[in-house]
């Protein structure tokens, strides 16, 4: 049932009832709506669907945050249900490996409702430093990133790392990341720059994993903040 409203009466709030997205709308129309998340959105008529409960709006060049996720106990990271309203990701984390060394290594991982674990990822990454070294493959399981503190790093100290990634909602490419980010030790101190590919061209990028390599974690304290532009 459609009800249509014309006041101009002061309207204190509007009760929505949570379903399913609707259909796109007809022509010069939009809807809003309450979904199941508890978030409320906003479809226009080209069918484009806006989370109005981030911190921006895509389209009108502001960042909005889409996660904030800070680790109280050794853990990794992943962000699932990233919306497809935006044009570009913009990932920053401040990280330290919870692995009984001086260092570690941050990987990377995407897909579209699951992970993808398969050898579908290709990088090159050059470390600059107390040493410096590449690294570059054309078939990994993951995107390798930066070096960071291990648990006998110097205390308090956490490496960054920074990902943007443009396009990452489309489809008929290859999805390219832009890599960069170090870690300041008074053993080994390193900066990294570097690009990787996902190189599935049919799916969107909807989840997103940030670990170590192997199976370690990040100590606690560990934070990451991704934004959609």
């Amino acid at each position: 049932m459609t009800v249509k409203i014309d006041t101009d009466a002061d309207i204190n709030s509007i009760r929505l009832k949570e379903s399913a997205a609707p259909d796109t709308p007809a022509s010069g129309y939009g809807q809003l709506y309450a979904k199941s998340d508890g978030k409320v959105y906003f479809k226009n008529d080209a069918g484009l669907e806006i989370d109005l409960t981030l911190t921006g709006t895509a389209g009108t060049g502001g960042w909005a945050l889409i996660s904030d996720q800070l680790l109280l106990a050794p853990g990794t990271f992943t962000v699932s249900s990233i919306p497809s309203s935006y044009r570009t990701l913009i990932l920053y984390a401040d990280l330290r490996s919870s692995v009984n060394a001086v260092s570690d290594s941050a990987v990377i991982k995407v897909g579209n409702g699951t992970l993808d674990t398969g050898n579908n990822y290709e990088y090159i990454i050059r470390w600059e430093g107390s040493s410096a070294s590449n690294q570059q493959s054309t078939g990994d399981g993951q995107l390798k990133s930066v070096i960071i503190p291990g648990a006998t790093a110097v205390a308090g100290n956490y490496g960054i790392l920074e990902i943007i990634a443009n396009e990452y909602a489309t489809t008929g490419t290859w999805r390219n990341f832009l890599i960069r980010g170090g870690q300041m030790d008074a053993t080994a101190y390193r900066a990294a720059h570097g690009v990787g590919s996902w190189k599935n061209s049919n799916l969107p990028v909807d989840i997103l994993y940030v670990g170590t390599i192997g199976t370690g974690t990040f100590a606690t304290g560990s934070r990451l903040r991704l934004y959609g532009v």
